[in-house]
C-alpha cells in the first residue's frame, strides 16, 4: 500500500461523500499506473535473490561454498525423522506402535489418526481450499512464458452479498488478462441449475447431455465498477443488463435529485483488461447474472508477479481459495448425493429439499409414473454434487 498511496490520483476522478474510502479502502489507483511505477522502484532498488543470499552469507562470515553446504543441510527436504519416512508411512497406516515414545501420535497411532481425521472433517465442511469445477489444467508440460516483475497480479475475492465478511472464492488475475477471463472462472450454484420444472414427466430430462454440457451458464451478465457496466456480450441473445439501469437514471432528473448518482456507461467486457481499470482496494464492486444473482467483487491486493509465482500464463486466473460448502445429502435416505431438488413439495418437510434419484422417484411418482402430489422438481448438475461432497 506504500506504492499505491505514492501514485498521483487523476483529479478528475473526484470521490463523492459516499464514495470516499474508509480505512479498508485505498485511494483510486490506476492499474497500468501502479505497474510502471512499482517496476521503476524495483529496477532502482533491486530486491533480488542473489543479493539477499550474498548479505546473508557476508553476515555470517562464511565463503561460498561453505554457505552453498549450509543451505544444502538446513532445507526443508532435510526434515525427516529418525527411521526415514518409511516410519511416518507406519504410523499413518497405524501399522506402527511404540508404547514407551514420549509421541502420543506413536503410543497410541488410532486414535490420533480418528481425532485428525474428525479434525479434518469439520475443517473441510466449515471453510477450506476445495475443488472447482473450474479448475486449472495441469501445468507440468506447459511453457513457462511470463517474466517476473513484467505483469500486475491482483487478488481478487468473490464474496455473498448478504455476507461480505464470508469469502466465497480467491482468485489471482494478471493485469493483461480481460475481465471476460475472470467472469467465466467465477463459480456460481445457478450456473449449475436447469431452471425447467420436470414434475410433470421427468423421464423427458435428458441428464447425460445436461451433464456433459460445457458451456452452461448464464449468457448475460456485467461487472460494475466506478460507474461503468461492463457488459458481456460474447453471445448471441445475451442480455444487456445494464440498459435499464442506465434509462433509470437518466429518467425524470434523478441525477439531479440524488448526490448518490451519476453519469453510468456502458462498455463490452471482452475489450477491458484488468490494467485499463482504476481501482479502490478494498472496495466491494458488483458482479450480476441471471437477472438478479449478485455476487461481490473486491480487489484485495495489487502487485508485481515474482519468482514463486506460477509463471505459466494458462494458469491464470488461478484459483487459491474455495469456500467449500457444507456437504447436503438426499434429505430422505441420507445416503446418497442428491440429483434432484423439489420446490413447494407437499411430501418434503422443508422447501427447497433435496433427494437422490430413488428416493425421489418413489416418493412422488406411482409404479406408472404418475404424480402423485403438487411440487416442482429441478435437477442438479453433477459438478453441483460434487462441490457438495
Amino acid at each position: 500500500l506504500v506504492l499505491v498511496m505514492d501514485i498521483d490520483i487523476d483529479e478528475g476522478d473526484a470521490v463523492k461523500d459516499h464514495e470516499k474510502p474508509n480505512k479498508d479502502v485505498s485511494e483510486l489507483v490506476s492499474v497500468a499506473q501502479f505497474k510502471e511505477y512499482s517496476q521503476w522502484v524495483y529496477s532502482e532498488f533491486p530486491l533480488m535473490a542473489d543479493t539477499e543470499r550474498d548479505a546473508v552469507r557476508q553476515k555470517l562470515g562464511i565463503s561460498i561454498e561453505e554457505f552453498d553446504q549450509v543451505e544444502k543441510n538446513c532445507c526443508i527436504s532435510q526434515l525427516v525423522p529418525q527411521g526415514g519416512l518409511d516410519l511416518v508411512l507406519k504410523v499413518k497406516h497405524q501399522q506402527f506402535c511404540d508404547p514407551s515414545s514420549p509421541l502420543n501420535c506413536i503410543r497410541n497411532p488410532k486414535i490420533c489418526m480418528d481425532y485428525v481425521t474428525k479434525c479434518c472433517l469439520v475443517d473441510v465442511g466449515r471453510s477450506a481450499v476445495a475443488p472447482c469445477p473450474h479448475g486449472a489444467p495441469s501445468l507440468a508440460d506447459c511453457p513457462k512464458d511470463l517474466a517476473p516483475m513484467a505483469e500486475v497480479v491482483l487478488t481478487v475475492n468473490v464474496s455473498d452479498p448478504y455476507k461480505k465478511a464470508v469469502k466465497e472464492q480467491e482468485f489471482l488475475v494478471l493485469g493483461s488478462q480481460r475481465l471476460t477471463e475472470l467472469r467465466d472462472q467465477i463459480f456460481c450454484v445457478k450456473d449449475y441449475f436447469d431452471e425447467v420444472d420436470y414434475s410433470e414427466n421427468p423421464t423427458d430430462f435428458d441428464r447425460k447431455s445436461f451433464e456433459t454440457d460445457l458451456n452452461r451458464g448464464c449468457k448475460s451478465a456485467f461487472i460494475f465498477i466506478n460507474n461503468t457496466f461492463y457488459v458481456d456480450q460474447r453471445h448471441p441473445g445475451s442480455i444487456d443488463y445494464s440498459k435499464s439501469f442506465i434509462e433509470w437514471v437518466n429518467t425524470e432528473d434523478r441525477m439531479e435529485t440524488s448526490s448518490r448518482l451519476d453519469n453510468f456507461t456502458s462498455v463490452e467486457m471482452s475489450a477491458v483488461t484488468f490494467s485499463d481499470l482504476k481501482l479502490r482496494l478494498g472496495y466491494p464492486y458488483l458482479y450480476c447474472h441471471h437477472g438478479s444473482c449478485e455476487h461481490l467483487l473486491i480487489f484485495s491486493d495489487m502487485r508485481l508477479l515474482h519468482a514463486a509465482d506460477s509463471l505459466v500464463r494458462s494458469s491464470y486466473p488461478k484459483l487459491v481459495y474455495c469456500h467449500k460448502k457444507k456437504s447436503r445429502m438426499c434429505q430422505v435416505c441420507a445416503f446418497f448425493a442428491p440429483s434432484w431438488v423439489t420446490v413447494a413439495d407437499e411430501m418434503a418437510s422443508r422447501s427447497p429439499c433435496y433427494f437422490c434419484e430413488d428416493c425421489f422417484m418413489k416418493l412422488h411418482y406411482s409404479t406408472d409414473g404418475k404424480k402423485l402430489c403438487q411440487f416442482k422438481a429441478y435437477p442438479l448438475h453433477c459438478n453441483l454434487k460434487q462441490r457438495w461432497a
